[in-house]
């Protein structure tokens, strides 16, 4: 028998006034793959579940005014599915295609995966790499922060206890941007990343030197981080195999690897040198293709 309280609220106002009414003891769920887990193995606990599926405001993938505005509701599946994520931000969709199992994405939903804070959330270092800006709500009103700055430790996020992650709003790419992402686990699928990387790529014209450079990388770290140097050592430079592992070298100088039971310290530092140049290849070849996978 549940120990909680479960709620199924239709509009934005709605779920908030719910989960005030619990004073902080009340989460929100929309697939709850993660909150469920937790809360069996006794690390999580609360008087009510505050369900979005029927919200509207946290639904829905939608271009607008040179943006791509992703509801926190939006499932893996979902993703997966769409023609814009799949042409627009194919990093993104990189990172969905090897995400759990068909029932876990049907489940699974982007905002989940952002509020989980783990620092081996796939969709973060793509996200992270399309400048992303989380869009927060509260009975106050709305904020953005941006998801690069969206973790200041380990399953934290800034996001305040009265606020709920209503979606990701992104500048849509330039056609001639070239993504990628690469999961490296312990096997092909169903697995936690041991260490994962996402690039972004835009070339100057003519294709001589490197424009625009955004990267970032999950599970190295305590949280996914930004790769700041490794992007300053990439912009400027002519694209080939002495930039891409100049920067790869600038992303392990900035990680912080460590051991644990799918992987030992070395071996995440001697994968980061080996998974970055092959996502920036992978970029690359995309840039070339006018963005397209």
């Amino acid at each position: 028998m549940k120990d909680y309280d479960y709620h199924l609220p239709t509009s934005m106002a709605e779920a908030l006034r719910i989960k005030a009414g619990y004073g902080g003891k009340a989460r929100f769920v929309a697939g709850g793959t993660d909150v469920m887990v937790l809360k069996r193995a006794g690390r999580l606990d609360f008087q009510a579940l505050v369900s979005l599926r029927r919200v509207p405001e946290v639904t829905g993938i939608h271009e607008k005014a040179g943006s791509i505005l992703i509801g926190g509701g939006v499932t893996l599946t979902q993703l997966m599915q769409s023609e814009l994520v799949r042409h627009s931000l194919p990093s993104l969709h990189d990172a969905v295609s090897v995400m759990g199992c068909t029932q876990m994405r049907n489940l699974a939903t982007m905002g989940g995966n952002v509020m989980s804070a783990v620092s081996s959330g796939d969709t973060i270092p793509p996200l992270m790499t399309l400048d992303a800006q989380c869009r927060l709500a509260s009975a106050g009103g709305q904020r953005t922060v941006p998801l690069c700055d969206f973790f200041p430790g380990p399953r934290h996020t800034k996001a305040r206890e009265d606020e709920v992650l209503v979606g990701l709003e992104l500048p849509k790419p330039a056609p001639s941007c070239g993504m990628a992402f690469l999961k490296l686990g312990r096997r092909a699928a169903l697995d936690l990343a041991v260490v994962s990387i996402a690039i972004l790529l835009e070339l100057e014209p003519g294709g001589g030197c490197i424009a625009k450079a955004r990267a970032a990388a999950g599970a190295v770290g305590p949280t996914p981080i930004r790769l700041y140097a490794a992007e300053r050592a990439l912009i400027g430079a002519a694209p080939g195999e002495e930039a891409f592992a100049s920067a790869a070298q600038a992303a392990l100088e900035e990680s912080s690897p460590w051991d644990d039971v799918r992987a030992s310290r070395w071996y995440r530092e001697e994968m980061i040198k080996v998974v970055f140049p092959r996502v920036a290849w992978t970029a690359l070849e995309r840039a070339g293709a006018g963005g397209r996978s």
